[in-house]
């Protein structure tokens, strides 16, 4: 069964006790989202997570060298062990 079956658009309509959601964030919520933020470890996290669609254990488990800011490019990488304990499966 594919990922998103359960959504209008992929298949039959969502059974409404259902515990998934899907929602969108507008450019607007991730600007506010970003000027709430203390830290700019934080704002970075937020920009990074909107901008490249990864997963929130993705990001933890990036290292500075996963990073190719200049190329625009995020390398993710499975590792046996992470300090965040934020492994990519």
């Amino acid at each position: 069964m594919p990922m998103l079956a359960h959504t209008p658009r992929h298949g039959p309509a969502p059974d409404p006790d259902s515990l998934i959601r899907i929602a969108t964030v507008t450019a607007g919520e991730i600007r506010r989202l970003v000027d709430a933020c203390i830290s700019r470890g934080d704002q970075f996290l937020i920009v990074l997570l909107s901008e490249t669609g990864l997963r929130i254990r993705e990001a933890l488990g990036l290292r500075h060298e996963s990073l190719r800011l200049r190329a625009r490019e995020v390398r993710v990488v499975p590792r046996e062990s992470d300090v965040n304990a934020a492994r990519v499966q």
